[in-house]
């Protein structure tokens, strides 16, 4: 169907069955053929048959009837047996200017077309996850493949679905196209004319769905054939796609699964898979995922119709901008394995190409939506998933904060009779594949007021691979070790601890102040998705233990009462944390008050303890975050922070600027270490500061491997 060596195994068995060898035309001869028998039929078509008679005075002899049959019946065999021969001889699209032309194979579509032809060697199922920038064609390929197979594969049923109707009507529009311009001759007739359910008489079926519908696609059925697109516009994907369909796509030779999505737009749900997919190819993972950049696709981009209006000028010279894309493109075809295999391992971006990116991108800076730009004409598939906002910190600023980060650091599992995670109602005991049974322990002691006393342990852990945030979850990473008479703060937001991979999580963050020239920095982090506001104080007062006393209770940081705390108390039910601490013996809470008093702003004029979320307290605290964070001024070390930072955008809502996360991404550890520096310098003066960043005794280390934050793929 789609490989030459099927193709010609099914063609000789063909003919060792029926005594006969069929004949291959080229798309001239079935031209020939097809214009031949139309000047002998009069054909009379209607929306579900075509009927025909001989055109007076054109009727054949017998024996030329006997030949136009078997000419048919090997022109029907042949569409059969081979798909490429079906959609280039019979096959007409409609293309960029409306006209209706015989489809032709393009760049991206061959590629498209060979990988088919690698699932029909191995005889398995088709499944491919196709990610989209700039059209290149393959929702195209894909229609008039599920049209051959409709037609020349008996009891096939199609599903093609969009996430809206009018989208969905658009691919049904495309099999039309090519349906109602077949040879009468050529397919079996339709029986039912049924817009979104045609129906055909070999048996086979159209069902054209949307994923906007209130049941699961392809919901009580079995499809052979389905083409999902534009995943990102899908509201219960996991409802609509994973509990709908995945059961009913069985995974047989037969099955013909496409889906498709662009990344500029792309839902959580849709980046999770491909990310997994991507990932798993070859180890167990349904999909393999196909990105073709439309770089490659210089057949399509640039237009010569465009050329000819902007010629590239004699003294042109590719600014540097364009020689990077020009350098990652070929880096991702050259370690793509279907792109080299069809493109070469030389493959080089045409100067064409390049002119045209270029201009392209002189405009998109001119008009500030380069984001948009980069993604719609991606060269590698983390471009064309890259967000349509504007990241708030910079590359450069992720790359230092990468480099400068702490990374011989301990991992240790807070214990004791007090500590409780998620619904367990024993006592928090770590894996024991996790614990340093050779480590030191170390023991915790604290008398609250009321004489309670609070006993806990600090069990050390084996190093671990920090690069996933899962494997970094119910943790304490302690970045710095206690130093007496430190200035210590300690920084919480909440969450509600069920457990889910995707909910917010708890976040706790510990931070060492300091003056001066000297920054602050992050000595401790704490996460977990089982934690909830209650469970986390007690983790939180053996942190503070750990931190400003000797381990018996007697205070050695600057602050006779102990760490700085910063509770979030709206958006979260922080309320019950601080609650907690300060019945343990813990009173130094943050106190809110109002900026913009008269007269001398001191903490004391406040009511409230706990920091308050509100539209106006939000961005005062994280700017003053990312000041701090951009200058240099504090120094993050915990690896679920860091990834957040690249992940933090500056989003436009009616007219406002608001900085928050990208869809399917959190900002907990953000948020709580922005509490953590607000808490110890919110009354400071930054003017000085801010004047120049923060300056290293030392020089980088520019030889660290940050493949861990960046999720990069490199080629050694």
């Amino acid at each position: 169907m789609y490989s030459e060596l099927v193709i010609a195994a099914v063609v000789e068995d063909f003919a060792r069955r029926e005594k006969w060898v069929p004949r291959f035309r080229s798309v001239a001869e079935v031209d020939e053929l097809t214009a031949y028998i139309d000047s002998l039929v009069d054909v009379d078509a209607n929306s579900m048959n075509r009927y025909y008679s001989w055109k007076p005075g054109r009727r054949p002899s017998d024996k030329r009837v006997r030949w136009i049959k078997e000419q048919i019946e090997n022109e029907q065999f042949c569409c059969f047996a081979s798909a490429e021969y079906f959609v280039t001889r019979y096959c007409k699209i409609r293309d960029v200017e409306e006209r209706i032309i015989g489809f032709q194979y393009r760049i991206a579509q061959r590629i498209f077309h060979e990988i088919l032809a690698e699932y029909d060697d191995l005889q398995i199922a088709i499944q491919l996850f196709i990610l989209k920038a700039r059209q290149v064609g393959i929702s195209t390929v894909v229609a008039l493949y599920f049209l051959h197979r409709i037609l020349f594969r008996t009891n096939t049923h199609a599903i093609m679905a969009s996430a809206q109707v009018q989208q969905s009507e658009k691919l049904a529009m495309m099999i039309e196209t090519a349906w109602s311009r077949l040879p009468f001759w050529l397919p079996p007739a339709k029986t039912s004319i049924k817009e979104k359910e045609p129906r055909w008489a070999n048996g086979s079926a159209l069902s054209v769905q949307a994923g906007s519908q209130n049941v699961g696609i392809a919901q009580g059925s079995t499809p052979t054939c389905l083409h999902i697109s534009e995943l990102a516009d899908y509201a219960t994907p996991k409802k609509t796609i994973e509990e709908g369909l995945f059961p009913a796509a069985h995974q047989t030779s037969a099955l013909f699964f496409v889906m498709e999505g662009t990344g500029s737009t792309s839902s959580p749900w849709q980046q999770e898979k491909w990310i997994y997919y991507k990932e798993n190819w070859g180890k167990g993972g349904r999909f393999r995922t196909l990105f073709i950049p439309p770089a490659c696709a210089d057949d399509i981009y640039p237009h010569a119709d465009w050329l000819r209006a902007h010629p590239i000028p004699s003294n042109w010279h590719a600014i540097d901008e364009t020689m990077r894309m020009k350098r990652r493109c070929e880096l991702f075809v050259r370690s793509t394995e279907y792109l080299y295999k069809h493109l070469g391992s030389n493959w080089e971006m045409s100067r064409n190409y390049m002119w045209y990116w270029e201009c392209g991108w002189k405009e998109a800076v001119a008009s500030h939506s380069t984001k948009t730009f980069l993604s719609q004409l991606a060269v590698t598939d983390d471009d064309a998933f890259q967000s349509k906002w504007d990241p708030v910190f910079a590359d450069e600023t992720i790359e230092v904060v990468t480099k400068e980060r702490e990374q011989k650091y301990k991992a240790y599992a807070v214990t004791g009779r007090t500590i409780l995670m998620g619904s367990d109602n024993h006592p928090y005991i770590p894996p024991s594949d996790e614990v340093d049974w050779q480590g030191q322990r170390i023991p915790l002691k604290w008398e609250s007021n009321d004489g309670n006393v609070y006993e806990w342990e600090l069990v050390p852990l084996l190093p671990f691979d920090d690069s996933e945030d899962t494997n970094c979850f119910d943790k304490l990473l302690v970045f710095q070790e206690p130093r007496l008479g430190a200035s210590y703060a300690e920084a919480i937001d909440s969450a509600d601890g069920l457990g889910m991979p995707n909910e917010d999580r708890t976040a706790l963050s510990m931070h060492i102040g300091r003056t001066g020239k000297e920054r602050d920095e992050q000595v401790s982090a704490f996460t977990s998705i089982r934690v909830n506001a209650a469970q986390i104080a007690r983790i939180a007062a053996a942190v503070a233990v750990y931190y400003c006393t000797d381990g018996t209770g007697q205070i050695t940081s600057d602050n006779p009462l102990g760490p700085k705390f910063i509770i979030e108390q709206t958006r979260k039910a922080g309320d019950d944390c601080q609650l907690a601490l300060k019945i343990m013996g813990f009173y130094d809470h943050h106190v809110m008050i109002r900026y913009d008093d008269k007269g001398s702003i001191v903490e004391g004029k406040g009511h409230k303890e706990g920091f308050f979320t509100s539209r106006w307290s939000r961005p005062l605290l994280l700017n003053k975050f990312v000041n701090a964070v951009t200058t240099g001024w504090f120094k993050p070390n915990c690896p679920i922070l860091i990834r957040q930072l690249k992940t933090f955008i500056r989003k436009e809502k009616a007219g406002i600027s608001e900085m928050g996360h990208e869809a399917g991404q959190h900002d907990d550890s953000i948020f709580a270490a922005a509490m953590g520096w607000f808490r110890i310098h919110h009354l400071d003066s930054e003017s000085q500061r801010l004047q120049e960043k923060y300056k290293p005794k030392e020089v980088l280390n520019t030889e660290i491997d940050t493949r861990w934050a960046t999720n990069a793929v490199v080629i050694d």
